[in-house]
């Protein structure tokens, strides 16, 4: 029979290492937070840049698909086509041959991460992260004239012997007549602005002048104004960056985001003194 002091403390190490154990499961982590989006490498496809797309004429007509989405995802499948491209984080779309109306734009237009894959960029609205096949790369695209945040390269021609200045972010315009009030949060089921509503080819001023005569107009998701003499209840003020889509009309401003809006407020006269 064995003692029962030796019994006792056996027990107490066996208990003391459990805990231990236990508590070391139980330790909160502090992950380093992810980097932001990049430009994926795609095995034997090559980045072609950022270009415009328009649902009434899209710049790749071949196939379409629609879901949780990667790059590599898209390039399984528009295997046997010349390019594929990404648009608004969960389209994929292949062709042959990019539509002449298609122009290209700066890189940081397309910044929407992949609904796959949040650290690979998968497009933007109406803009295309664009791709082509190794395949073709020894037959000339006299038609694709391709540029980046920080070159120019006309795939028919050498490239410049000096890249041109990056051009800069997109950023907060002033309208004349209107106060920016701020990023605010916008419910679909729940409008912020309730007034009126326009989608299209938007400005802050071309939403300015659609909304003369009322308190507030918002611009939301690069081609949605919409105009109030009140803000909703629920609504609530959010960081900038969550405003950073750019503007249909004017690549160079900012147009709300994805569920917010870019808030401005008209400006009231000074009442005079006598």
């Amino acid at each position: 029979m064995k003692h029962p002091r030796l019994l006792t403390f056996a027990f107490l190490i066996f208990t003391t290492s459990n805990v231990l154990a236990l508590q070391a499961l139980s330790l909160p982590t502090n992950p380093a937070p992810p980097g932001p989006p990049t430009i994926a490498t795609v095995p034997g496809w090559t980045y072609r840049g950022c270009h415009t797309d328009h649902i009434t004429d899209r710049t790749l007509t071949g196939k379409k698909w629609t879901g949780k989405l990667t790059p590599r995802h898209c390039a399984i499948i528009c295997s046997g086509y010349r390019y594929f491209a990404l648009e608004s984080s969960n389209e994929c779309y292949c062709g042959n041959t990019v539509a002449h109306a298609s122009i290209p734009t700066p890189d940081h237009f397309c910044a929407n991460v992949c609904s796959g894959n949040q650290q690979s960029v998968c497009g933007g609205i109406n803009v295309l992260s664009l791709y082509e096949s190794n395949k073709f790369a020894s037959i000339a695209s006299p038609s694709i004239r391709l540029v980046s945040s920080n070159s120019t390269i006309n795939s028919s021609n050498p490239a410049p012997s000096k890249p041109p200045t990056p051009p800069a972010p997109p950023e907060v315009v002033r309208v004349p007549g209107w106060t920016y009030r701020g990023c605010w949060t916008d419910d679909p089921h729940d409008r912020t602005l309730t007034a009126k509503t326009r989608k299209g080819s938007i400005t802050p001023e071309k939403c300015a002048q659609l909304c003369r005569g009322y308190t507030f107009f918002g611009l939301e998701y690069s081609n949605e104004c919409y105009c109030g003499n009140s803000l909703s209840y629920g609504t609530t003020r959010v960081s900038e960056n969550q405003c950073s889509r750019v503007c249909m009309g004017n690549f160079r401003w900012i147009c709300g985001g994805s569920g917010t809006l870019s808030l401005y407020e008209v400006e009231q006269p000074e009442t005079a003194v006598s």
